[in-house]
């Protein structure tokens, strides 16, 4: 795209996320609907971006479909579907959901997180001593890294769709796990289930907790 090309895509986008601003209001933290059925958020985090392909390639999990993305003050703005539904966090605590579809949708969960700990890292390291002996340590798994409820939409009982990708990547395996409990959102049933399901990291767990009562949570401003 030529300089005079990228200046004026760069406008339009300003105008429309304006325009989209006034009609629409805001579309979630750092989102705006440019039109009624695409919301674009920005500025967002190349990794994000390259997480959601990856994916949405090697996997069947629902994200939202990429429709454009736009660079604007060296800064990513990701143009995609706008998909009608509710956060787990809202349907969960507005008392939405009957017994049997938190059971479902927890067990949907547990099978999209298996697909991601079934893929493959693209690059191998040796984990190992010097002398290249066995050693204890975690499994790398590509990990949401924030799957908590108000990232988790769901509609008619079903998950229809997991956002909010920018911290995903290789980490080690219980992650996931312990990474879901940060928010401390009150709904000790659905930590419950969630236990039951990617469990089995309860001293990990305990650790973590220790780390977040003590240091400042990752991500956050010293």
């Amino acid at each position: 795209m030529s300089a005079r090309s990228h200046s004026i895509t760069a406008s339009l986008l300003q105008i429309r996320l304006w325009l989209g601003g006034k009609i629409f209001g805001p579309g979630g933290p750092r989102g705006t609907k440019a039109t009624r059925r695409t919301p674009t958020k920005g500025p967002c985090e190349p990794t994000g971006l390259a997480a959601m392909n990856y994916v949405a390639k090697h996997t069947s999990i629902p994200i939202p479909n990429i429709i454009k993305t736009y660079k604007h003050h060296d800064a990513l703005y990701i143009e995609m579907e706008y998909i009608s539904a509710t956060s787990l966090e809202k349907a969960w605590l507005g008392g939405h959901l009957s017994q049997a579809e938190k059971e479902d949708i927890v067990t949907e969960l547990a099978s999209y997180v298996s697909q991601l700990r079934g893929l493959n890292p693209p690059h191998r390291e040796i984990v190992g001593s010097a002398d290249c002996n066995a050693c204890l340590d975690y499994r790398s798994r590509f990990t949401h890294a924030d799957l908590c409820p108000r990232n988790i939409l769901v509609r008619d009982g079903k998950v229809c769709a997991i956002i909010d990708w920018e911290f995903a990547g290789w980490y080690p395996e219980y992650w996931e796990y312990t990474k879901a409990h940060y928010g401390q959102i009150k709904m000790p049933d659905w930590y419950a289930q969630l236990g039951s399901v990617m469990g089995g990291y309860g001293d990990e767990l305990n650790a973590e907790r220790v780390l977040m009562n003590r240091c400042d949570l990752p991500g956050m401003p010293l």
